[in-house]
């Protein structure tokens, strides 16, 4: 590689640097230090500049997005999802045994999978545990893009893939049941023990699963489900729980779930009316989001929901629907704004209204 930047012409011929590689005589670890903040596939191209480099980029430690989704845009043009599976999981699968670096800050894996896939999604996730993940994306929806919320109808896709209780997974390794996790733990530490935000979409995971991430994963602040067909969430954590955002998205089939989280600031919950979801969620909430038919009962019955909303500076209300349905949120938001003012001043209350023939809309009211 040749640096050879060309200085301004102010008398004479133009002067130029030595025709002199500087970069490459930096140490390694400054080399992979620098490389860590490029992309992951930037950072692949390195490799062709010369002999040391090719494999520099292998060492990059802080983020691996495996992020394809913008390829099921394509799909309806050629319609061969099952080639671009296959075409995906072998990239993936071949990407991740070239990594040489002990640890990976963050590892996300975005596409459209099924769960005939379920083998390699298993080693994707025991990658992450070997190499102490801190931020972990699995995102297998069929939704494409960087929609905050899924539309009604990606709530009803089936699941591919089951994340299981990983206590269980360790105590009985034998069990036909975890057959292949073979998780391997150093000194005694738990899965995800670095772990600091856990994002799960189109994936299975059941309450014993989540209780055992939040009473093992003492770093964890983030923490996102979405369409999970679980019936029941117990987010309850030791005292020493860090969890300061939670977002349960588009769970059609939980009746219940509670909570306990005492540094909680952001939640999100978009579902069915289900059994006490706020019982015991903290006083400190300032970021609120609820939507479906949980956020539509927020705005028509609000002295149900009083207790919890004291310290609210952000409150979005998101939901799926058509005109019909708009109508009435904008009937009951005029009721609500009504209750809500003496009480909170003036708040910004956001909603966003998702329709089935166009991209997310927010209308912003201030009362």
């Amino acid at each position: 590689m040749h640096l050879i930047p060309q200085c301004k012409r102010v008398r004479g011929p133009c002067m130029r640097w030595p025709d002199d590689d500087r970069i490459s005589d930096l140490a390694h670890e400054v080399i992979v230090h620098i490389l860590s903040f490029l992309s992951l596939k930037e950072a692949a191209k390195s490799s062709t500049l010369s002999r040391r480099w090719r494999y520099l980029w292998m060492y990059t430690y802080r983020r691996w997005d495996f992020d394809a989704s913008k390829t099921l845009f394509l799909l309806p043009l050629n319609g061969n999802l099952r080639g671009e599976r296959y075409k995906y999981v072998k990239w993936v699968s071949s990407v991740l045994k070239l990594h040489r670096s002990s640890h990976l800050e963050e590892l996300r894996i975005r596409f459209d999978l099924s769960r005939e896939h379920s083998i390699h999604m298993q080693r994707w996730v025991k990658f992450a545990i070997e190499k102490k993940v801190q931020r972990f994306e699995l995102d297998l929806s069929s939704t494409p893009g960087d929609t905050p919320y899924s539309t009604h109808q990606s709530s009803l896709q089936p699941n591919k893939f089951l994340l299981p209780n990983l206590g269980q997974v360790i105590k009985n390794p034998n069990n036909l049941i975890y057959s292949g996790w073979d998780l391997k733990i150093d000194n005694g530490e738990a899965p995800f023990s670095q772990l600091k935000s856990l994002t799960l979409r189109s994936v299975e995971i059941y309450s014993d699963a989540v209780e055992y991430l939040l009473s093992n994963c003492p770093l964890l602040e983030h923490l996102c489900i979405e369409r999970s067909k679980a019936m029941a969430f117990k987010i309850v954590g030791p005292p020493s729980l860090r969890l300061k955002s939670l977002e349960i998205l588009h769970c059609l089939r939980l009746v219940q779930m509670e909570i306990y989280a005492p540094n909680l600031e952001s939640f999100a919950y978009v579902g069915n009316m289900i059994q006490v979801p706020f019982k015991h969620v903290s006083n400190s909430i300032s970021d609120l989001t609820l939507g479906m038919d949980y956020g539509l009962s927020f705005l028509s019955y609000p002295k149900r929901h009083v207790h919890y909303f004291k310290h609210v500076k952000k409150l979005a209300i998101d939901y799926f629907g058509d005109a019909v349905r708009t109508s009435v949120y904008y009937f009951y938001m005029s009721k609500f704004s009504n209750f809500f003012s003496p009480i909170s001043g003036t708040l910004p209350l956001i909603l966003n209204i998702n329709y089935s023939y166009l991209r997310n809309k927010s209308i912003i009211v201030l009362f």
